[in-house]
């Protein structure tokens, strides 16, 4: 498939082979694209909007300055895309069962999103924007947090001495997550 400069609407690509697609400008809105196989495609300055991206292959795909906005991602393997390419921002995205590592996500925006079990694991989150993000059985392993913001989040459990905190924004009383790992006794 190659597409560029359009707006599709309702479309499902559920199933869909879309192998070494070049997508370029394209808007995506109330897509279903469960199980849609991207492999090594080159997707370039489009927005997925109210989509569903569920169990979708991205390995080798090229993403920069993809936006994804209000969409449901489940068990994405983020680790597979082209690392040499790639800039996503996550805007209210409702994030499950999937994995971040070995990545440079710094200055990423994943603002207003809700995570349910991801791991973050040999990240550079460097400036990372996780404001008001929900987190619920999350993992942040060997993480650069530097000056990263969790202003507003909730649920967040990060273990400062394996991960690195400095210069990080929270907030209280979540803030208390970083405690977690010393089983401090608060009252």
């Amino acid at each position: 498939m190659n597409i560029s400069r359009e707006e599709i609407v309702k479309e499902d690509y559920t199933g869909h082979d879309l192998s070494g697609s070049q997508i370029e400008g394209v808007t995506f809105k109330n897509c279903n694209f469960t199980q849609t196989n991207f492999f090594k495609s080159d997707i370039v300055d489009s927005t997925f909007i109210d989509c569903n991206i569920s169990n979708t292959n991205f390995k080798g795909t090229k993403l920069l300055n993809v936006i994804f906005k209000k969409c449901k991602i489940v068990g994405i393997d983020f680790w597979i895309i082209d690392n040499k390419f790639y800039s996503l921002k996550f805007d209210e995205c409702t994030i499950i069962l999937s994995s971040i590592s070995d990545l440079d996500f710094s200055k990423t925006s994943f603002a207003k999103s809700s995570f349910k079990e991801v791991h973050f694991i040999k990240m550079a989150l460097k400036q990372a924007d996780f404001s008001d993000t929900t987190f619920d059985k999350c993992l942040f392993h060997e993480c650069d947090l530097t000056k990263a913001s969790f202003i507003g989040a909730t649920g967040y459990s990060i273990s400062p001495v394996i991960n690195t905190v400095l210069g990080a924004k929270f907030s209280l009383p979540d803030v208390i997550g970083l405690l977690e790992r010393f089983d401090i006794k608060l009252e």
